[in-house]
């Protein structure tokens, strides 16, 4: 597809000022990139069914626009793009953000983000199949994810076909015992107890080479960090196996793990877990049935019953001065 005809909506509050999205967003329409850009959450959800867009490209930090949202929304841009992916699983979410906490890491990943780019720090890229020069900073990162959505908007038109699914039951477990808090015994049975076999492995070469093999529902990796460039080119050797098989992540969600957790975001895996969450065990085995239900398919998200971006209720007077203006004005 040519970039000319795959839209993007750049979504940031900081346009008006000198700022990375403002640089950013002047470069990509400068490269002849079919981009608009809009500065409230409020525009990004109201206008979905207005524009199709190929990609949103979302600041997490909307703090600064709340003002000028016509009806205000709670939430964030990580939850706009939850929403966006509830409703379309076509649309693809870039987050570009210097803001953002361990659960916009873990939603991203979760939610099928297309990439997570850190304003000031970039995306950690450890990737091979890029040369030095498109490695310059965030700006390069971000652009190399566009790129990458464009490229692979021709394979996702192409026509679907379908995959086989195991003929077993089985998914491949790599754990890390170093610093893991969590019992390999107790993540196994919670496998077992969702009626999956489970093949354990401490070494990551193994788990390259079984992934191979259409024989696994899923590629489960429980381990507290990844801390080499070495071992996320493998990991993500593995990642590019899926749909066969699709890939679970589940590593420790602490500030101070950035580094690792965004280059597993931009992996794209199936789910992206928490260890240290309370309900870590419950949302592993809501993955493996998840995984075994969209095998070899886009997942399709349900909107959630009660959305944390929803919204705000409006008080009378506010509705009373809203009818009073001239913005519900018929036209003549």
């Amino acid at each position: 597809m040519d970039k000319k005809d795959f839209r993007i909506l750049f979504m940031d509050d900081e346009f008006d000022i000198d700022s990375p999205a403002k640089d950013a967003y002047e470069k990509l329409k400068s490269m002849g990139y079919n981009i608009d850009k809009c500065g409230t959450m409020s525009e990004v959800l109201d206008g979905y069914y207005k524009i199709f867009y190929n990609l949103y490209i979302l600041d997490i930090d909307m703090g600064s626009a709340t003002q000028k949202e016509k009806v205000p929304y709670k939430g964030n841009g990580t939850k706009v793009g939850e929403i966006l992916k509830c409703l379309s699983s076509m649309s693809e979410v870039i987050i570009f953000s210097a803001r953002g906490d361990v659960s916009d890491w873990f939603a991203s990943g979760s939610f099928h983000f297309r990439a997570y780019v850190h304003k000031n720090l970039g995306s950690f890229d450890y990737s091979e199949e890029r040369d030095d020069s498109t490695r310059g900073g965030s700006f390069d990162d971000l652009k190399w994810e566009i790129d990458k959505a464009i490229f692979d908007a021709d394979y996702f038109e192409s026509p679907v076909f379908s995959v086989k699914k195991p003929k077993k039951k089985s998914v491949l477990l790599y754990y890390k015992a170093k610093g893991n808090d969590i019992e390999l015994e107790t993540v196994k049975n919670i496998i077992k107890k969702q009626k999956f076999d489970v093949v354990v492995t401490e070494k990551l070469d193994e788990v390259l080479e079984n992934s191979k093999s259409s024989d696994f529902y899923a590629t489960i990796f429980v381990a507290p960090f990844f801390d080499n460039p070495k071992s996320f080119r493998k990991i993500l050797k593995v990642s590019k196996t899926q749909p066969t098989p699709h890939t679970i992540f589940a590593v420790e969600g602490k500030d101070d793990n950035i580094s690792y957790i965004i280059p597993l975001i931009n992996m794209r895996p199936f789910r992206l877990l928490n260890l240290k969450a309370t309900n870590f065990f419950e949302n592993l085995a809501k993955s493996l049935k998840d995984a075994e239900v969209w095998y070899g398919q886009k997942e399709i998200f349900e909107f959630p019953e009660e959305s944390e971006l929803v919204r705000i209720p409006v008080s009378e007077e506010d509705v009373k001065a809203i009818m009073d203006s001239d913005y519900y004005d018929e036209e003549e």
